[in-house]
């Protein structure tokens, strides 16, 4: 990680803090029933590359470390390398958030 621009959850992260994040494609309700997805099948490739994330989770009790989840399953939000450096554009195919930058996200926190 190299900024943590807001943390509501009780595990504590910062700055230069390694995380292992976890995607949520789908669900399946019982064992016997098909997956429903929940992501587009065809987003499930993350390019290396730094990204702008907003995540869920923490420590997880049942497995023994803390598990980070995207909550914006279909928007994933990459550098462009734009003048300021701090444009993140959605690779993912969606037209509801086509980019944002560090700016809109500290505004609206």
């Amino acid at each position: 990680m190299d900024n943590v621009f807001q943390n509501l959850t009780d595990h504590h992260i910062e700055a230069g803090d390694t995380i292992k994040l976890y995607r949520i494609v789908g669900f399946q309700p019982d064992k016997d029933k098909e997956i429903a997805p929940i992501a587009d099948h065809k987003q499930t490739e993350i390019p290396e590359g730094e990204y702008l994330l907003f995540l869920n989770g923490g420590y997880d009790e049942e497995v023994g470390h803390a598990r980070w989840f995207p909550n914006t399953p279909n928007q994933l939000f990459k550098a462009t390398g734009g003048d300021s450096g701090t444009e993140y554009k959605n690779v993912f195919v969606s037209d509801e958030i086509p980019s944002i930058t560090e700016e809109d996200v500290l505004d609206a926190i």
